[in-house]
């Protein structure tokens, strides 16, 4: 008898008769014998035993009709129901098949009809029900649950198609940089984009000149690169919105040629590389996490008569165009602030071997001063008075 919830459709056949493998193995164990420790003389003995023995089972099974599935239920998927009962009829083998339920097991109570609720106390309990009409019923509750199901996953693919989308885009974008590939004009594209992206915000075309906020434009792009060493703020003084884009895009370019000087053309394209990377890869995990807390919660639009796919749609969108722009304002951040430092620089120095600025000379370590009790007595773990440093009890207190 083998007992079954679920069962696979492909590679599990139940032999009539038994495996003789494992005939052979229990007629070992039986016999006081390790199967592992078995010599193949025994073995051999064993299997041809257990041969005759499945074979003689085989026949009595046949006799009795073969194999029969006895179904306690019937399941949410009509799949798993013909998977047990495909367990009997194998290979030509014969065998049969029976399903026992009750109109108030879970699949008819949860999506059964409700006229059948008058079969309960009209028919006989003992009396089964066989009528095709039942049969119906239970094969339109099976496919009712197997809509649904099916719903369920085709929405979970759509959410995927789109997050799918975007892990494209991120993945075509390392494998440009694992590549080797220029990244200049790109970041040049980027930084300008920045500018006019916080040239709009606070100095933008529909807003009279009188009413621009440049202080906080000059601070917006002070945090980006160091505009002062290039303009003061009175320089974007006087100035209408078409003036103030050129100029500051044209400032931020030159301030990444100074800066691309300053470090090496090959440097300066192996650190666009670097940081281009691991920015992408630091931002893009946070956005996967967003996007699985939005995924989460997304399903309660529906409620508001809003489909869940539309919303999730255009809040992931928005969603990347943050990621997008957080990146590009990450990397310009770094490339205007990241600093070489040379081997030589990174050698540890001992503090109390550090040449004096003023005199030239190397500072020696301060000896410690004695201690001095202003009065009373000294105690076992106050400082020695000696002046060596160790406490009192592992220095003088014996000595006296």
């Amino acid at each position: 008898m083998t007992i079954a919830t679920n069962m696979a459709g492909r590679g599990v056949d139940i032999l009539l008769g038994g495996s003789p493998q494992r005939v052979a193995d229990e007629l070992l164990e039986g016999r006081s014998a390790d199967p592992a420790e078995a010599t193949p003389e025994q073995r051999e003995a064993a299997l041809a035993e257990a041969k005759s023995r499945c074979e003689q089972d085989r026949k009595r099974v046949l006799e009795l009709g073969g194999l029969h599935i006895l179904g306690t239920e019937r399941h949410e998927s009509r799949r798993i129901d013909n998977q047990l009962r495909g367990r009997s009829g194998r290979q030509g083998d014969p065998g049969s098949s029976r399903f026992y339920l009750s109109m108030e097991d879970e699949l008819m109570r949860l999506f059964g009809p409700e006229r059948f609720d008058f079969l309960l106390n009209k028919w006989d309990e003992c009396e089964p029900i066989e009528a095709k009409l039942i049969t119906r019923t239970i094969e339109n509750a099976q496919r009712k649950v197997e809509q649904h199901h099916f719903g369920i996953r085709q929405h979970l693919l759509q959410y995927d198609d789109v997050k799918n989308l975007q892990r494209e885009v991120i993945y075509a974008q390392r494998r440009k940089v694992l590549q080797g590939a220029d990244l200049k004009e790109s970041i040049l594209e980027s930084l300008r984009g920045i500018v006019e992206q916080r040239v709009t915000e606070f100095a933008g075309s529909e807003i009279e000149p009188d009413l621009y906020n440049l202080e906080a434009l000059y601070q917006a792009l002070y945090e980006i690169f160091p505009i002062h060493l290039y303009l003061k703020p009175e320089d974007l003084q006087g100035k209408r919105h078409d003036e103030l884009l050129g100029l500051l895009q044209a400032t931020i370019t030159q301030a990444y040629n100074d800066r691309e000087q300053d470090l090496g053309p090959e440097t300066m394209r192996d650190i666009e590389r670097m940081i281009t990377l691991n920015v992408i890869d630091t931002k893009w995990v946070d956005h996967l996490d967003a996007m699985d807390f939005l995924e989460e919660g997304i399903g309660l639009r529906g409620y508001g008569g809003t489909d869940p796919l539309v919303a999730f749609k255009k809040e992931a969108f928005e969603t990347w165009q943050t990621l997008q722009r957080g990146m590009q304002e990450e990397i310009a951040r770094l490339m205007f602030r990241v600093q070489l430092v040379r081997e030589e620089q990174q050698e540890r120095k001992s503090p109390f071997r550090e040449m004096s600025a003023r005199s030239g000379k190397e500072e020696e370590p301060e000896k410690p001063r004695p201690f001095k009790k202003k009065s009373g007595k000294v105690g076992r773990n106050d400082p020695c008075p000696c002046g060596s440093g160790k406490k009192y009890k592992r220095c003088c207190m014996n000595k006296g």
